[in-house]
């Protein structure tokens, strides 16, 4: 149960979500309003098309799979009555608000943001020269905005929220000390880590709307054994060894999810086209770093953009008139950066790159019109080395009494450890024919089989 006064909220994916009085502060607020103009998924819809779903009915169930993981570590906690309801409460507004930066079509947009240096967020962003990610909207939008005042008012602290959104422990306030304990990377983890209300919510639900059986798991029994492991007077997030397994499932769910849905060839295909019209008339569409200019964006005011503009990429995605895969290769790819908007990254296997190379020179050659894409494709970025301000998950296992990494604990780490490149082709669907017989000739020279083509 929740401390205050409730409302309900019917939910698709959750069924009954209760929310306290008090947050229709939140969200009734534009900065949470606008996030019902954002579509979760951006171009998902065209393959997809019940993936309609929004930014806000996600973030509202994040707030209560936030709400049902604490209500579980709390049980083994038993911090006194008044503050379990202040740690629940930020967590829970937390969740409502970790997405407020996105741009229109959610990551779709993110190639256009500026540099952080202009969002003025100074000391919240080390590196001031860097792009801007919808992460350092949400800070700008907590600490910088209309909304930062509504939640001070709330005792729902700008600085406290900025620290759990971003991971960065901007002073040693004891605002997250409980009895003793410093509650900060468990805090941290329930709202972004391996195991958090973000991913219990999105994965579960694209799934939901889009139709496929890839994101589904067993949250249930997963949350039954989160427990808190204490460390040196930090209490971190844990989870009982019995369930491991559930929680791989719930690590390959993510994993199949991205490559079925996320990266659903159609969807990277609008994508694609949608950087080559930001490329092609840079001046035509802008996201501004003012905060309120920056809340009068969303999905309608973009696609009004694009059907006003004669820009032929603008036409094509509002017209729903992409180019076609004409093939499509998954390879291992090497530990360097990838380009997202180009193939010509280092890959593990030569007869791949070789045929790509000489696919895409044919075809510029013979005057088709042609783009490639790359994309990344890994398991987990925990079993990497972490920022050395994330904190680390742990099993408990109780056979040896002892709390292990769960990087360690689980072999599934170490069996998708390996980044995994999906590299595609496109041509203008009227010349599909001519280049797919170019495929073919380089094919019987390059002895390499395609699948997906």
């Amino acid at each position: 149960m929740l401390p205050g006064d409730t409302l309900s909220i019917r939910d698709p994916l959750h069924g009954t979500i209760e929310m306290e009085r008090r947050e229709l502060r939140l969200l009734e607020h534009p900065t949470m309003r606008r996030l019902r103009r954002i579509k979760q998924l951006g171009f998902a819809d065209f393959p997809y098309p019940g993936a309609t779903h929004s930014r806000f009915v996600h973030s509202v169930g994040a707030s209560w799979m936030a709400t049902r993981l604490w209500q579980k570590i709390q049980q083994h906690l038993g911090l006194p009555e008044k503050e379990s309801t202040q740690v629940l409460r930020l967590l829970r507004a937390a969740m409502l608000l970790h997405d407020i930066g996105h741009a229109p079509l959610s990551h779709t947009t993110e190639s256009i943001m500026p540099s952080v240096h202009e969002l003025g967020l100074g000391e919240w962003s080390a590196d001031q020269e860097r792009q801007a990610s919808h992460e350092d909207y949400t800070l700008k939008l907590l600490l910088d905005s209309p909304l930062s005042k509504v939640l001070q008012d709330m005792e729902l602290w700008p600085r406290q929220l900025a620290q759990l959104v971003s991971g960065r422990r901007m002073d040693n306030s004891s605002r997250f000390v409980y009895q003793g304990m410093d509650l900060f990377p468990l805090m941290r983890q329930v709202v972004s880590s391996e195991l958090d209300a973000d991913r219990m919510d999105y994965l579960p639900r694209d799934a939901l709307f889009t139709g496929v059986a890839y994101g589904h798991f067993d949250v249930d029994w997963l949350i039954r054994h989160v427990v808190p492991v204490e460390r040196d007077g930090a209490v971190y997030l844990g989870l009982r060894n019995k369930a491991i397994f559930t929680f791989e499932d719930f690590l390959l769910a993510r994993y199949n999810m991205f490559h079925s849905v996320y990266y659903h060839h159609a969807s990277v295909c609008y994508q694609r086209m949608l950087l080559l019209y930001y490329q092609e008339a840079p001046d035509e569409y802008q996201l501004p770093t003012d905060a309120e200019e920056y809340l009068q964006t969303d999905d309608y005011q973009l696609m009004q953009v694009l059907r006003s503009s004669k820009n032929r990429w603008a036409q094509r995605v509002v017209n729903n008139e992409p180019y076609r895969k004409l093939v499509e290769l998954i390879l291992p790819a090497s530990d360097n950066p990838v380009d997202l908007t180009t193939v010509q990254d280092e890959v593990d296997q030569d007869v791949g790159e070789s045929f790509l190379e000489a696919a895409q020179a044919a075809l510029q050659e013979a005057g088709i019109d042609h783009f490639a894409t790359a994309t990344p494709w890994l398991l987990s970025n925990y079993a990497r080395p972490r920022p050395s301000q994330e904190p680390p998950l742990f099993v408990l296992d109780k056979t040896y009494d002892q709390a292990v990494p769960l990087s360690q604990y689980s072999r599934l780490y170490q069996r998708y450890k390996e980044t995994r490149k999906i590299l595609r082709i496109y041509v203008a669907p009227e010349q599909t024919a001519p280049a797919q017989d170019i495929l073919n000739t380089i094919q019987k020279t390059s002895h390499l089989w395609l699948w997906n083509t």
